[in-house]
């Protein structure tokens, strides 16, 4: 393949202007307004380099794919990141469960990822080996990042508001994991309303039930917030007398329960050394010293965030993951319509809820049933506020559908606990930016359910009411 002149010098642009028109239209839709990633032009500037040292074709090739998939993941992770008010820091913990990963949405993600950076090494098939003129690529980027000091509004942009017309994702990416590894994991007190705050250190109620619901995401208009609970009011039947807030949140699934059973903000991969000695003034490590006994149950395997290793260290006595639960009862088997080859919700429920005997136990249960990605559902399926969106209206679903279960589990047990605390781990992090502006991108909301006397008054509560008594 002979190249003109004219060739020569659009190789670098070709390169770098490719990869963003291709992220542009992955990106269509999720309001990502970044229309230019600065980290796409180092494949070409490497493969201008190695030309021109007249390097082996292999390592001009294998250098130019690597530095691909690095641009690739770094945007990619940043991306995530902001949808979890920063939370690529836990990325390193979340792949030690590889065994429990979603395998079915990762491997056709990856397959993408790696067809993109070999598409970029499509210049080395030129058969000559002369290199192409770089400068052409380093001018286009001065005159982007020129007009974006006047348009833009930040690099490092968090929301939805504003665009910018070049960003850069390694610099952001690189420090994170760089300071982890020099510096490992770390908890800084948490200065905000959470679980660990309202639980009573001086009389805590004998019997506690937490729940950490998988991507509970706080609507913004008071008639969602009452539609998503509503299946649990119902279920409940005035049992409880219902109270509803919100938290603040940052971080991914496992920040979120740090922060509601411990106080604290959690920072890199819980599972290191000296971040572990720091759970041991945890909740469940202060009820456990008071005489409680304490038991935490995940539907999904143990290496998942590492909970094998940071649950005991958080204080529970026993935990409970997938292949626990399996052996114990035969009906627990992979739950469909999700995401993870893990434990349903209800089958959870109904093992954490039968615990409870009248002696002094708190119960922690991690969900995962509305887990992202969900699958997409039928506009017409749902109520008219959750129809204009199929990946929404599949979410609703699916968590109208857990709550409900929950309901129904705490009405029927034999002993009910005292207090039941649900909250939300972080926003649901949708793809789709209609979805994703249903919900409060800085917080998550909480419920909690405390027992009627037997002689009061058991007129239920409804899903309006303690919608409208939010405090953010």
């Amino acid at each position: 393949m002979k190249f003109t002149k004219t060739g020569y010098y659009g190789v670098a642009i070709s390169i770098f202007l490719a990869m963003n028109l291709v992220r542009v239209a992955l990106l269509s839709g999720t309001g990502e307004a970044t229309y230019f990633q600065a980290d796409y032009a180092l494949p070409p500037i490497f493969l201008w380099a190695a030309l021109r040292l007249r390097a082996p074709r292999w390592f001009a090739a294998i250098g130019t794919f690597l530095l691909s998939l690095l641009a690739v993941c770094c945007d990619a992770v940043l991306v995530i990141g902001r949808r979890f008010r920063w939370g690529p820091d836990a990325l390193p913990q979340y792949l030690q469960g590889y065994q429990d990963l979603p395998w079915s949405v990762i491997v056709p993600t990856a397959a993408l990822l790696l067809a993109g950076a070999a598409l970029v090494s499509l210049p080395l098939g030129l058969k000559r080996r002369r290199p192409f003129a770089l400068w052409p690529l380093p001018t286009l980027l001065v005159v982007l990042l020129a007009i974006d000091t006047q348009i833009g509004t930040s690099r490092f942009r968090d929301g939805t508001a504003g665009i910018n017309l070049i960003t850069t994702a390694i610099p952001s990416i690189a420090p994170i994991y760089l300071n982890g590894a020099v510096q490992g994991g770390s908890l800084q007190t948490f200065h905000r309303k959470t679980m660990y705050s309202d639980v009573d250190r001086h009389n805590p109620p004998p019997q506690i039930l937490s729940i950490s619901l998988e991507s509970f995401g706080l609507a913004r208009e008071p008639n969602r917030r009452a539609a998503l609970i509503e299946p649990l009011i119902r279920e409940l039947g005035g049992l409880y007398k219902v109270e509803q807030g919100a938290h603040d949140y940052f971080g991914a699934t496992l920040q979120g329960e740090v922060r509601e059973l411990c106080g604290e903000r959690l920072f890199g991969n819980a599972a290191q050394d000296g971040v572990l000695r720091q759970l041991s003034q945890c909740l469940p490590s202060q009820l456990r010293r008071r005489g409680y006994d304490t038991v935490a149950l995940h539907g999904n395997g143990g290496r998942f965030y590492s909970r094998w290793a940071v649950y005991p260290a958080m204080g529970f006595r026993q935990s409970f993951f997938y292949d626990d639960l399996a052996a114990a009862d035969p009906a627990v088997t992979a739950c469909p319509e999700t995401a993870f080859n893990a434990a349903c919700d209800e089958r959870v429920y109904s093992r954490a809820i039968g615990l409870f005997d009248g002696q002094k136990r708190f119960v922690h249960v991690m969900t995962l049933d509305s887990h992202l990605p969900v699958l997409d559902a039928e506009p017409g399926s749902c109520s008219s506020i959750f129809a204009e969106n199929s990946s929404l209206c599949g979410y609703a679903k699916l968590l109208q559908r857990s709550l409900a279960q929950l309901g129904l589990a705490l009405h029927n047990a034999k002993v009910q606990p005292d207090v039941v605390f649900i909250y939300g781990d972080h926003a649901p992090p949708f793809a789709s930016e209609l979805a994703r502006k249903v919900f409060s991108a800085e917080a998550v909301p909480y419920l909690i359910l405390r027992k009627r006397n037997p002689d009061q008054d058991r007129q239920p509560s409804t899903a309006n009411d303690a919608a409208a008594r939010v405090v953010q």
